[in-house]
């Protein structure tokens, strides 16, 4: 029995914050993906009140694998970790469902134990991260307050920064091919915010900076052997939160195999591209480079009906596919094509009728 693929023509640190490297001050910037406004209780004080805030309520929610307790750190204006009000706080919890609030425990520190007795004025930010049981961190799962100092009071926001937005595409859109290189490219909205864009790899944990000029960031990556979906976020950091502030979004991404077919007769022989098919003959047909898991829609033009749907393999792979050749199918060239119901992925396979059959 011979076997043989073939090739669609044309187709083509890790970074997880601990908690010690929090306090200490060695975390990197900090990025905040998920959707939610916090609300400070009181919203306004002195550095030297203990706890800083009676309350934290946030209108959004934690993933419910990350929603057992939470840090609640105190940002720069750089947006790297200044330290820690309390952690693994856990009182409110669990924080899966919106709105939450957490009761900030007695012994949270104040401002001032955070920052010093006098910190620069600027736009700092309190920085809520979602934790699970074990209080791990993944980057990503947090919500971000501004807090305004001056001289020795905070207050929470920034009243003069102006809202951006974020937006991110990617090159090839969709999903790329494993071990090949792709693009993200984040646009800021207003063009002239100056910055960084945080981009991280969710699967990977891996987060790496690129500075914003004329309101776009780009990141070049190459994806690695695995077929996998590539979950980013992106995360706007401004220069002066006190001009702009933080936005951020989400992209989902994936790396799939290279896209090929393989069309099998019943005595388990391959069939050849543009070979003679006959009406009523059974074949199995395997397909490849498709997302992990997706449906796969199969199809030949001028066939009456429907076939059944198709399944991809946790590795983007339909396997041994049975399919009949229509017996109304007329007479010439013909193409079955399976494309994937999210990826828009599509692999055909060219066969002719003979008018005789």
């Amino acid at each position: 029995m011979k076997r043989r693929f073939r090739i669609v023509p044309g187709t083509v640190l890790a970074l997880v914050l601990g908690l010690g490297a929090a306090l200490l001050g060695t975390a990197g910037p900090a990025a905040a993906a998920l959707r939610g406004t916090v609300t400070a209780a009181p919203s306004s004080g002195d550095l030297t009140t203990k706890p800083m805030v009676d309350q934290l309520t946030v209108d959004g929610a934690c993933p419910a694998a990350y929603a057992d307790k939470a840090h609640v750190l105190v940002l720069r204006p750089d947006f790297t970790v200044a330290g820690a009000l309390a952690t693994q706080v856990a009182d409110g919890a669990p924080y899966a469902q919106a709105p939450f609030t957490i009761d900030m425990p007695e012994t949270a520190r104040s401002l001032g134990d955070v920052l010093g007795t006098d910190p620069a004025d600027g736009v700092y930010q309190i920085d809520i991260r979602c934790l699970n049981s074990g209080g791990t961190y993944v980057p990503g799962n947090n919500f971000l307050l501004p807090i305004t100092v001056t001289g020795g009071t905070w207050e929470a926001g920034a009243p003069n920064a102006v809202e951006t937005t974020l937006d991110v595409s990617a090159e090839p859109a969709g999903q790329t091919v494993v071990n090949t290189p792709y693009k993200l490219t984040a646009t800021v909205t207003p063009a002239d915010a100056t910055g960084v864009v945080e981009f991280t790899d969710l699967g990977s944990y891996r987060t790496t900076r690129v500075e914003v000029r004329n309101g776009v960031a780009e990141l070049a990556a190459t994806a690695g052997s695995a077929v996998r979906e590539i979950p980013y976020t992106a995360t706007f950091l401004p220069a002066d939160g006190a001009e702009f502030r933080s936005s951020s979004t989400a992209l989902g991404y994936f790396s799939v195999l290279k896209p090929a077919i393989q069309v099998l007769s019943e005595d388990g022989d391959v069939i050849e591209e543009g070979a003679k098919l006959r009406r009523g003959q059974r074949v199995q047909v395997t397909a490849e480079g498709f997302r992990p898991g997706e449906a796969v829609d199969v199809t030949i033009p001028r066939a009456r009906g429907k076939f059944a749907d198709a399944t991809a393999d946790d590795r983007g792979v339909v396997t041994g596919y049975e399919l009949t050749v229509p017996k109304h199918l007329w007479y010439g060239r013909h193409a079955l094509t399976l494309t994937g119901a999210d990826s828009g992925v599509e692999v055909a396979f060219a066969f002719r009728v003979s008018w005789w059959w």
